[in-house]
């Protein structure tokens, strides 16, 4: 690759060294036409509680902070203790935002960072002290809840709080909506991150196994392995999500209940199999799901190496940032086989996809652009599978 290539590579790739993953424009997510939901079915309820109420629901988990999820920016000491500063000032918190499932147990989806500093202030006695504060040093500098005045705990207890809780016959599609809509604070909540927050822990900890695994750490670079906005955990489930769709891509008897063509974007793909994966599929076949993904990163790893999952066109063998089209597609494909039955085809394999990503036109474009149309997810399975099953 020439110097000049190299630097128009960096540049269409201008994330990749902070994601480790190659840029992926707002069309790629789309699949069909946007097609608008009844506003009818919008139900939004507003409510107030009292902090001590709110603090009592979730050790009762009857409000779910979703504990292993994390920001793009972990709050600072200063940032604790100058929001406890707020309530202590009475100054009104910004209103949060849950959704309800048919149990009556409310997610948090907007507020999560703010309610888990404030419960672990209130109810965790080895919690910080207050220090930093602007207006309070003197008054509660250096002091935890527990060695706060009377007067002091008795504002946090009876602190009121405003919350929109939109109702669980509200759809997904239009749940999941209304929050990318509400999601307007300092650093907005990315897809997966809302899509975590609406999910139940079934969900979340196949995600969490997976994106986590020694199967994943070995073929990933660091910068997603430890990324702070989840992107790790939605490769993980594009990969559940087409290997669940795999017969209908190939264009054989579809054994899920909807066509992948049949969505409007990659979000609502998502979402649906996200439920799925909630409140469908059985313990037997979710365990055989994670045995197929983990199988299909080893042997990525031990076919391509440090060139798994990213363009590697013929004659260049300049290392690319993973390609999240070519991830979801390698890691179903190479997860039905054993290494047994690919390693002596190895050579061959690199060979034409090297090929391909040099040659073939329409590969290359089903992995570059909309690669979630249907089309071009179409194009790119079925070329991957042709060449781990050509012979030499």
């Amino acid at each position: 690759m020439s110097t000049s290539e190299k630097q128009s590579v960096k540049k269409e790739y201008i994330d990749s060294e902070e994601t480790g993953l190659e840029f992926e424009e707002p069309e790629d997510r789309t699949i069909g036409k946007h097609s608008p939901y009844d506003p009818e079915k919008i139900r939004v309820e507003t409510h107030q509680f009292s902090l001590r109420n709110i603090l009592d629901m979730i050790e009762d988990e009857e409000v779910d902070l979703a504990p292993d999820f994390q920001r793009y920016q972990v709050w600072s000491i200063k940032q604790k203790c100058r929001l406890i500063e707020s309530v202590l000032l009475r100054i009104p918190l910004p209103t949060f935002y849950f959704s309800s499932d048919d149990k009556g147990v409310m997610q948090v989806v907007d507020g999560v960072q703010r309610l888990t500093t404030i419960y672990k202030y209130v109810r965790d006695r080895e919690s910080f002290p207050l220090s930093k504060l602007e207006y309070l040093n003197e008054q509660v500098g250096g002091k935890t809840f527990h060695n706060l005045g009377t007067e002091w705990v008795r504002r946090i207890n009876k602190t009121q709080i405003t919350v929109n809780i939109i109702d669980p016959q509200t759809p997904q599609k239009v749940k999941f909506d209304i929050f990318k809509r509400l999601n307007t604070g300092g650093t907005p909540l990315v897809a997966q991150e809302i899509r975590h927050c609406m999910s139940k822990k079934r969900s979340r900890d196949f995600l969490k196994r997976l994106s986590t695994s020694e199967e994943f750490i070995q073929v990933m670079p660091n910068q997603i392995i430890k990324h702070k906005r989840m992107a790790n955990r939605e490769m993980v489930l594009r990969a559940a999500a087409y290997k669940l769709h795999l017969p209908d891509i190939l264009g054989e008897p579809n054994t899920m209940s909807k066509s992948y063509r049949q969505y409007e974007s990659l979000d609502s793909f998502l979402n649906d199999v996200n439920d799925y994966l909630d409140n469908e599929i059985t313990d037997e076949k979710m365990a055989f799901l994670e045995q197929i993904i983990k199988n299909g990163l080893k042997n990525a790893y031990k076919l391509f190496g440090s060139h798994a999952f990213r363009k590697w066109p013929l004659g260049d063998n300049y290392t690319y940032p993973v390609n999240k089209a070519l991830f979801e597609t390698w890691t179903v494909l190479l997860g039905q086989y054993s290494w047994e039955k690919i390693e002596p085809n190895k050579k061959n394999v690199i060979q034409k996809f090297r090929t391909a990503c040099k040659d073939y036109s329409n590969f290359n474009d089903s992995i570059s652009r909309s690669t979630a149309k249907s089309k071009n997810v179409a194009i790119r399975f079925k070329k991957i599978n042709e060449i781990i099953n050509s012979e030499a």
